[in-house]
């Protein structure tokens, strides 16, 4: 019957998502990471965390998590794919604007990032995955950016830099845009799609620095990010946050809800936000 379909997709999902589950844990059981820690990992990620991810993916995501020592600030990894693309995959202690201060960084050594899913972790910590434009130039003339991005993570992480006068730097000139905007920004906020989360979805012309703004405005509004998907196909940005309030709740008081929005709409209509 029709009643039972909701409940057979379910099922077929929960099939899919322990499917995927099983070929992770042989693929990162295949680099000689004990079971149990195995265990920990798939225990501590959301469940939405194994659908938007392969068994390989995953496999690559514990080995930067698994590697992570409690006297590190984060450990990171750095793959460069085929093409112009490469994925950043950083794991942390979870902070206040830890993904502002992430996409800040990238922003502030001149990398572009084309996509992101951000993960709250159990036991207070964060998974961070990028999708980025690979810097220019060959493995060797591009090692010197890679570095500078751990530099540049350290400083700011551990607090001895201040980050808005290095993304300053790397925005355009203010008033000049490279295109013509194509499409009014828009913002929603919704408590009906998640029970436990505010959603804010926002779409926006891109440009430098972006996601950090946006970011960085959810931060401090008082927000915190447990689920995060950004994409950018074009010139056009797509992102959807998770986020609870500084009280573990939904975000509800109308005229909040109403602030969040204008500032995030103030900052995706304008060609750079303020540095």
């Amino acid at each position: 019957s029709g009643r039972d379909d909701p409940h057979r997709a379910a099922a077929q999902m929960e099939a899919h998502m322990e499917s995927r589950r099983e070929a992770a844990r042989r693929e990162i059981r295949s680099l000689g990471i004990a079971e149990s820690r195995v265990d920990a990992f798939f225990e501590a990620m959301p469940r939405r965390y194994f659908i938007s991810h392969t068994a390989r993916q995953i496999a690559r995501h514990a080995r930067v998590v698994l590697s992570f020592a409690p006297d590190q600030l984060f450990s990171t990894s750095v793959r460069v794919m085929a093409g112009w693309l490469s994925t950043l995959i950083l794991f942390s202690r979870d902070r206040h604007a830890l993904y502002a201060n992430v996409a800040g960084c990238l922003t502030a050594v001149g990398i572009n990032i084309l996509a992101s899913q951000v993960y709250t972790m159990r036991e207070g910590m964060a998974l961070e995955i990028y999708r980025l434009s690979t810097p220019p130039g060959s493995t060797a003339e591009r090692r010197p950016v890679w570095e500078k991005l751990d530099h540049t993570l350290k400083d700011v992480l551990s607090g001895r830099r201040e980050l808005g006068a290095m993304v300053h730097q790397q925005r355009q000139p203010i008033g000049r845009r490279l295109t013509p905007s194509r499409k009014p920004p828009s913002v929603g906020i919704s408590n009906e799609v998640s029970d436990f989360y505010t959603v804010v979805d926002l779409s926006a012309n891109d440009r430098m620095g972006l996601l950090y703004d946006l970011t960085r405005t959810l931060a401090a509004h008082g927000l915190e990010i447990f689920l995060s998907k950004a994409t950018t196909v074009l010139d056009q940005v797509a992102d959807t946050f998770y986020v609870k309030g500084p009280d573990g709740k939904k975000l509800t008081d109308p005229q909040a809800i109403e602030a969040l929005r204008r500032d995030l709409l103030k900052l995706s209509g304008e060609d750079y936000g303020d540095g």
